[in-house]
């Protein structure tokens, strides 16, 4: 999972005293560790409304896990809720936007928790919580392990917004809308209609076919190479489909949008659930060991599991092994360490997505290590290494920080990779046995998808990021 928390949230939250609020479970489907968390923040909800903020939540709650591609990763996440009362019902309309002048919109200046207001930017329908110090207030002090959050206005108007964090009114599009600027908060992508900006997952300046970004998609589905009109630069910009949810309320993500989200899942948390045996070491009286790893199954299952031992594949599925200790190779056989590795590798083979060499930039594992024993029994050396690794805040700007675990004592080389498969630099740190943070600067690097990978004890594993 992806801790919320940006450090910008951290300064402002340390101005605000610290208040608590009453934390509602919608959807629980495993540890906050270990899930992706999304929390739902209501504004200009009465303590009289919090039966509506309820039911506005769980409708939104319904129509977010109707939609590809959370449908699949439905298990990946929890849904929470904040109640956080209001003294005003609403939302400010200051009634200062110069794009449109929309009947049925009153002049409003309303007291609301998070100050969510329309008109922002002199936008008629932008909607923004504005409050950013009382949302990380809340957040730090309620839900810190938090993934996403999507803050609900109640307010019948039409209205929404992107940024770190998604924000919508209640108006009958409301969840269409919601889920229209998750695709901006939850995976980075861009409007397909026309709003100036630079490349992400869903906007280029590229137009050759065989380079552009989607080109594994070109043609399936109506893929294709689109112009962006009008006005500004927009003939320098181009789409990847003309009838996306990222162009218009009610059409489907298009391939490009729902594999961008499906790659931030795939970030975000591991299909590793657990695993044993877990202790640092036993003894085997039995002729055979076994093993077992705990999946988080998309739906329908597309997990591709494989065991190696010492490098050779054993078994091609199943969650759990019997090894003979027969099959195992003396301490001479497997200089330098003298110890049998075994490997349960996973990799998700879903068809939404088409991202090159995929296999080796998110796959999962979990490894053990095995001495042959001349007395027959069998003792595990070290334990179970899964490697535990986070990158926060993704999408970043200058700054990105690691969190990172694993239980080997070796020391870890870290790797920067753009998405042409370029290295770009390289760090040594010690070993990572306790959860510890890095910093790394990314001002000397432009705004794109990178890679960061970890190797240590003949493992690897890799996350991506934008840098915006």
């Amino acid at each position: 999972m992806r801790i919320g928390l940006i450090f910008i949230g951290l300064c402002l939250v340390s101005l605000l005293k610290a208040q608590t609020f009453p934390v509602d479970t919608l959807v629980y489907n495993g540890p906050v560790e270990k899930r992706i968390n999304l929390v739902l923040l209501g504004d200009g909800y009465r303590s009289i409304d919090m039966d509506k903020f309820q039911t506005d939540a769980l409708n939104f709650t319904q129509a977010f896990f109707q939609e590809s591609p959370f449908a699949q990763y439905k298990n990946y996440f929890n849904v929470f809720k904040i109640r956080t009362p209001s003294v005003d019902a609403g939302a400010d309309h200051p009634g200062t936007a110069t794009d449109v002048n929309e009947s049925g919109f009153p002049v409003a200046n309303v007291d609301t928790y998070f100050s969510s207001t329309f008109d922002y930017a002199n936008i008629h329908r932008l909607l923004v919580a504005t409050d950013y110090g009382r949302i990380y207030d809340v957040l730090t002090n309620n839900l810190p392990l938090y993934d996403q959050v999507v803050v609900l206005v109640n307010s019948p108007l039409y209205g929404g917004s992107g940024g770190p964090f998604a924000v919508v009114s209640t108006d009958a599009s409301a969840t269409e809308v919601a889920l229209h600027e998750l695709g901006h908060s939850f995976a980075s992508l861009a409007d397909e209609y026309w709003y100036t900006g630079g490349e992400t997952y869903n906007r280029t300046a590229e137009t050759n076919p065989s380079l552009v970004k989607w080109k594994n998609w070109m043609g399936t589905n109506a893929v294709g190479i689109y112009q962006h009109c009008c006005g500004g630069d927009s003939e320098n910009w181009y789409r990847p489909h003309q009838d996306c949810k990222m162009r218009y309320l009610g059409p489907d993500f298009c391939p490009v949008c729902t594999e961008a989200i499906v790659e931030r899942i795939h970030a975000s948390a591991s299909p590793i659930d657990g695993f044993s045996p877990t202790t640092v070491s036993f003894q085997a009286t039995e002729d055979t060991l076994e093993f077992a790893v705990q999946l988080l199954l998309p739906e329908p299952n597309t997990l591709k599991v494989q065991w190696f031992l010492n490098d050779t594949l054993i078994q091609g599925g199943g969650d759990q092994l019997q090894l003979p200790t027969a099959n195992l190779l003396p301490e001479a056989a497997i200089p330098p360490l003298g110890v049998n590795r075994l490997g349960c590798f996973i990799e998700d083979t879903t068809k939404l997505q088409r991202v090159d060499d995929h296999a080796l930039i998110h796959f999962y594992e979990v490894q053990w290590k095995i001495k042959k024993a001349l007395s027959g029994t069998q003792q595990l050396v070290g334990a179970a290494s899964e490697i535990t690794m986070m990158l926060f805040p993704n999408p970043t700007t200058d700054h990105l920080y690691l969190r990172a675990k694993t239980a080997y004592s070796d020391p870890v080389l870290l790797q920067l990779w753009d998405t042409q498969g370029r290295l770009l630099h390289s760090w040594n740190l010690p070993a990572l046995t306790a959860e510890q943070d890095y910093p790394f600067d990314l001002t000397p690097y432009p705004a794109g998808n990178y890679l960061l990978q970890l190797q240590v004890g003949g493992m690897k594993q890799a996350y991506p990021f934008i840098r915006q």
